[in-house]
């Protein structure tokens, strides 16, 4: 949720800056995307092998 807020407020303060800041300003925005997307592929990554590891365990436990 801050990491939103920080783009939109990246976006809103370069449209009344200069050419210099509004250009940092979008290196800084570009930057934090893919790191948005890696730590949400990392957590969904975790999720499902932890899924698969408990439905593992509660199978084999299970009598058949």
């Amino acid at each position: 949720m801050s990491t939103r807020g920080q783009l939109v407020n990246t976006v809103v303060a370069s449209s009344t800056a200069p050419d210099n800041i509004l250009a940092n300003n979008a290196a800084t925005a570009v930057t934090q995307i893919p790191s948005i997307g890696a730590w949400s592929m990392a957590a969904l990554a975790a999720l499902l092998s932890a899924l698969t590891l408990w439905k593992i365990t509660t199978r084999r436990g299970a009598p058949s």
